[in-house]
């Protein structure tokens, strides 16, 4: 015999009442369940259902509560949130004079900090920048100026497309079912297929 206990959320063998009275652990508002009613009730678990006491104590399966879709939406919209900040945060690639160089917070940090001490002591004999591709670019101040200002104009062009890209993203959120936002991962488009 099978019984079900509401206030546990449990199966227990009657086969083990006599051990569960020892310890007096036996559940007081236990039913008594077929085999066929709890192949049943596993069968909805595996499906994703959940297993509750109905109105009688009986266990049914009951579907998953859904949360309310404004939740949804708020979620995903800090999940494009964080995308945006971290594709903010990555290292992009240009092309300037011929050579692709390396972009991004970290380097803008080291150009103005560069181009700030080249002002003020000087450019060192055989100076040099190094680009995406590891070749050291002999530069004088000028050549790193005009480095920098391409360095920002590649900074403020990905910029706008991460912009644009999470705007368009939270449009998508907005006009969302609730089975779209629970799998919604924010990405850049997909890429048409060639």
């Amino acid at each position: 015999m099978l019984f079900y206990s509401a206030s546990n959320a449990g199966f227990y063998d009657g086969a083990m009442r006599a051990a569960y009275d020892v310890a007096g652990t036996w559940p007081s508002d236990v039913v008594e369940i077929s085999e066929a009613l709890h192949a049943e009730l596993l069968a909805g678990q595996s499906r994703g259902q959940l297993i509750l006491a109905g109105q009688d104590g009986l266990p049914e399966c009951a579907d998953m509560p859904q949360a309310p879709i404004e939740s949804l939406r708020v979620a995903a919209r800090e999940r494009i949130n964080v995308w945006r900040d971290q594709q903010e945060l990555a290292v992009v690639t240009f092309t300037h004079a011929d050579h692709r160089w390396d972009g991004g917070l970290a380097v803008r940090e080291r150009l103005n900090t560069t181009l700030a001490t080249l002002k003020a002591v000087g450019v060192p004999d055989g100076f040099f920048w190094t680009d995406a591709d590891n070749i050291d670019v002999p530069m004088g101040r000028p050549e790193l100026q005009a480095l920098f200002e391409a360095h920002e104009r590649a900074i403020f062009g990905q910029g706008w497309k991460i912009h644009q890209r999470q705007r368009e993203m939270k449009l998508q959120i907005d006009a969302a079912n609730a089975a779209w936002l629970q799998a919604f991962v924010p990405d850049w488009p997909s890429s048409p297929q060639q």
